[in-house]
């Protein structure tokens, strides 16, 4: 297989440009974009112009991986149809096959989503149904420009990734200009678009029903936990990035991502790591357990985090997807151990609980994110356990294709340093509709009502930044 050699040129720019008024400096612009923000902490990275992708879409219970630009040049072929195992190390010998001319900063390689549907496909293939939704399984690209944004020192890294060494100085000096407009730009204001409007939203009682079934499946003996989930829709007037620097106000996550790639546009807000490699170190971070928080009055809202800790449901909930990806990371790693067992996470609109798993990858797997994605996708906070019956009760109960909720947005090193969101406190929009789905954890003990408004807090931020219905 042939490799493609890309050169790397960085620089520093000491300009405390709010990293949100880059981006819409950029998204104006025609093309991809993706941007990976921490809302906790402020650092980001938003990159443009593509220089080469990797698609996978589905095809008669096979997945067909095209790439395009450096990435096709890169391993000789533009399209492989195949099995799914076999597509995932397709898709990993195209990502290995780009290096570049020395190490890339944190956050510079490939950027993209893989969605609940692709681990469908890699663990039940019959389960997958086209038609009702054409969003590729995943999408992936290499840019030419990432502006690396530390909000520790006020500092923008600008790298340029190219396979032409020579005009990297004008590529800097425009993305220079790009930075100084950004002081002038004046973001829009925190109202919600006048014109959204609100399509479709749960019925109470289909929703109430499906949580029924669940636990009847629960008291029959075939899982013991499984994740349902509701939808939104809505028409949106205005482009993905303002309601993206809405929400990034009002509901801040640790693992935010916006991301234009074609007609598809994502919004995430998701608080929740899937997976993160460093090194050897794989590291998996379940959230099971959450309550709305009370924002009026501290006492009533420490009651509700000390409800949350004290709740068995939710503490067993939690230990049963420990477990699972105990076993999910046993199948690329050595080693595998629960470091955090239950810590409690306050985040802007709602308390969490969540666990730490990590392991050591097996030496053979070197760089082979394909293999883990194999082995772990879909993730098992979002699916139930055991996760391949439970990804068909909820196949049978949800009846649409989740596509990107519950999927994964994030970054890949050239070295295999990465991390994976899940992608929960999602907005999907394709031609102006919003989708935005919201799910809770159905054990044996959960109560109808509960379950319900759990779903309508955990989605009430997400509908707030689209339309001023709660």
């Amino acid at each position: 297989m042939a490799h493609c050699k890309l050169t790397v040129h960085t620089q520093t720019l000491g300009n405390p440009v709010d990293p949100m008024r880059l981006l819409q400096v950029l998204a104006v612009e025609r093309g991809d974009i993706a941007m990976l923000h921490s809302g906790n902490h402020g650092n980001a990275v938003l990159a443009v112009k593509p220089i080469g992708g990797v698609v996978l879409h589905a095809h008669n219970g096979q997945i067909s991986v095209r790439a395009n630009g450096i990435a096709a040049n890169a391993h000789g072929s533009h399209e492989f149809i195949g099995s799914s195992v076999m597509a995932w190390q397709r898709w990993q010998e195209i990502l290995s096959g780009i290096c570049f001319s020395r190490p890339t900063p944190e956050l510079v390689g490939w950027l993209g989503w893989i969605s609940y549907q692709a681990g469908v496909m890699t663990e039940l293939p019959r389960l997958y149904h086209v038609g009702q939704t054409d969003i590729p399984l995943a999408h992936w690209q290499l840019f030419e420009r990432y502006f690396l944004f530390n909000a520790a020192a006020q500092q923008w890294q600008l790298v340029v990734v190219q396979a032409k060494p020579q005009t990297h100085c004008d590529v800097i000096a425009d993305m220079q200009m790009q930075i100084h407009m950004a002081e002038r730009v004046v973001l829009p204001n925190d109202g919600p678009a006048a014109k959204s409007t609100l399509l479709q939203r749960p019925d109470a009682d289909v929703f109430k029903q499906a949580v029924r079934r669940c636990r009847e499946f629960i008291a029959a003996g075939d899982i013991y936990q499984a994740n349902i989930s509701a939808l939104w829709k809505a028409h949106v007037a205005e482009p993905a990035y303002r309601i993206f620097n809405r929400l990034a106000k009002s509901n801040p996550a640790q693992f935010a991502a916006c991301m234009r790639y074609g007609e598809h546009e994502m919004i995430c807000a998701s608080p929740e790591l899937f997976l993160q490699r460093r090194g050897t170190r794989l590291e998996t971070r379940p959230i099971k357990g959450t309550r709305p928080r009370n924002l009026f009055d501290a006492l009533a809202d420490q009651n509700r985090c000390n409800d949350l800790l004290n709740s068995e449901k939710d503490r067993a909930e939690l230990a049963m997807i420990v477990d699972l990806l105990r076993n999910d990371l046993g199948r690329v790693c050595t080693q595998v151990r629960v470091e955090k067992i239950r810590e409690i996470e306050k985040l802007p609109t709602l308390w969490h609980t969540h666990a730490i798993v990590a392991g050591e990858l097996q030496p053979h797997m070197s760089n082979r994110w394909g293999d883990i994605i194999a082995a772990t996708c879909p993730g098992g906070s979002i699916t139930g356990v055991p996760k391949i019956r439970a990804m068909e009760i909820i196949h049978e109960l949800e009846l649409q294709s989740r596509g990107i909720y519950c999927g994964n947005i994030g970054w890949i090193g050239p070295d295999g340093s990465g991390a994976l969101n899940i992608a929960i406190r999602t907005i999907h929009v394709t031609d102006g509709i919003a989708e935005v789905r919201s799910g809770a954890g159905i054990t044996a003990d959960s109560d109808l009502d509960e379950e319900y408004a759990e779903i309508l807090a955990k989605a009430a931020a997400l509908l707030q930044a689209v339309v001023d219905v709660p």
